[in-house]
């Protein structure tokens, strides 16, 4: 389950300062998710090739026995099993 909000896309003239305003959490913990920031991007540029894109903040709700949190001292790296089929299911979401 992915729980968040998805910025308008800007209007108005230069790039959006908001092309830089992600935030990523699972289960509530914040952490850096840098494939799911490029399948952001991807999606993104489907609907606009401006460079103006929203800002977004998501929570991904994924079993426990799924993530590995212990990668980095600052626990912000995550390793997520079946992460191909939840970025699926996480673009989809967005373009909804």
């Amino acid at each position: 389950k992915i729980e968040g909000l998805v910025s308008r896309a800007p209007s108005g003239e230069g790039k959006a300062a908001a092309r830089e305003i992600t935030f990523f959490s699972v289960n509530g913990r914040p952490v850096d998710l840098p494939k799911f920031q490029r399948c952001l991007g991807d999606v993104w540029r489907e609907f606009t090739a401006d460079g103006k894109r929203p800002a977004i903040v998501a929570d991904l709700k994924i079993p426990n026995s799924k993530i590995d949190v212990n990668l980095a001292p600052d626990k912000r790296e995550v390793y997520v099993s079946g992460e191909k089929e939840i970025l699926q299911k996480f673009a989809e979401g967005v373009r909804d």
